[in-house]
């Protein structure tokens, strides 16, 4: 029986979850790899994008991305406009992975001028 790798995306969490138009959004993304052999990394595709109301208004996409053995703790940004609409936005996270499957998280945080 042939070992496969085991991988999934374990949390996204976008800090802090409420901000002003123009700020930045940081974003935590935990991942978990189980390959085949202990010291075998897996390249993949890194995919990052927020919505508002359905429609994408900002995406990322890093290319060869190195998903390591165990678990790992991924921390990046995204500025959002001056002019960004007031509302609930959402910030998805994903892996496309070699063998064409994906793993995919969202999360929603909220972009207000009330603090």
């Amino acid at each position: 029986m042939r070992k496969l790798a085991r991988n999934a995306v374990a949390l996204c969490l976008p800090l802090p979850q409420m901000i002003k138009p123009g700020a930045r959004v940081n974003y935590r993304l935990r991942y978990v790899t189980c390959p085949r052999k202990p010291s075998e990394t897996i390249k993949t595709s890194l995919q990052r994008r927020i919505l508002f109301r359905g429609e994408q208004v900002a995406r990322d996409v890093k290319d060869d991305f190195e998903l390591k053995p165990g678990r790992w703790v991924v921390d990046s940004f995204f500025t959002l406009p001056t002019n960004s609409p007031l509302g609930v936005y959402a910030l998805e996270v994903g892996f496309k992975m070699p063998n064409g499957g994906a793993h995919n998280k969202a999360r929603s945080f909220v972009v207000s001028n009330e603090f």
